[in-house]
């Protein structure tokens, strides 16, 4: 292949790489938050939630406070294409099977995102989660990065 020809290929191959950058979900940690752990000042003049440089996606969108993962990532929500979501699957020591929940991602925004067990998911929720997967779906269904618990890899 001639060096110019090999140049060009590198250089579209570079291109490519670039154009679509993976994202890594660097920590998920898990808080209980009640509702005032939400609330923020401009809030008081708006009347509306202020969400911040996060993206918060719950069960129950009238409900704040519950059972939360917080997923830090490496890269913005914002980069991901239209259509994506965030899936959670978990299991409780209540029901012992696995449960799953999707959350469009289409308005991400910022480098954290809290998905939010509120409303009847957490009221039934007298214990913590035993074990959960966090994962970030691409539009066709591909799995772009995921993160589970300890107990999540145990033999069944």
């Amino acid at each position: 292949m001639p060096r110019a020809t090999a140049r060009a290929v590198a250089a579209l191959l570079c291109v490519g790489a670039q154009a679509a950058p993976a994202i890594e979900i660097s920590r998920v940690t898990t808080h209980v938050f009640g509702h005032d752990d939400f609330v923020r000042l401009g809030e008081y003049f708006t009347g509306g939630e202020d969400a911040g440089r996060r993206t918060i996606v719950r069960t129950d969108n009238l409900q704040r406070s519950g059972y939360y993962l917080v997923v830090d990532l490496d890269e913005p929500l914002s980069g991901l294409a239209s259509g994506s979501a965030a899936v959670l699957d978990y299991v409780t020591s209540a029901s012992g099977e696995q449960q799953r929940l999707e959350f469009p991602l289409d308005a991400g925004k910022g480098r954290t995102l809290l998905i939010g067990l509120t409303g009847p998911e957490w009221d039934s929720l007298e214990n913590p989660l035993l074990a959960w997967r966090v994962s970030l779906i691409g539009p066709g269904g591909e799995e772009l990065a995921s993160r589970h618990s300890f107990l999540w890899q145990m033999p069944q």
